[in-house]
């Protein structure tokens, strides 16, 4: 339940956030996830470069 009611939130926190700034929340839930699924931050980090913000 944890888990979800975190993923709500930064849910709804992307959609309360200016859109300039929304690209934290998801750096955030990619960095949850990759967490609770028991991978290593690698899933993080990569994202970040990815995502090029």
């Amino acid at each position: 339940m944890h888990a979800y009611k975190h993923h709500q939130a930064t849910y709804e926190e992307f959609h309360n956030t200016r859109p300039e700034y929304r690209w934290t929340h998801l750096m955030s839930a990619v960095q949850a996830a990759a967490i609770s699924h028991g991978r290593m931050q690698e899933v993080y980090e990569y994202a970040d470069k990815v995502a090029h913000f």
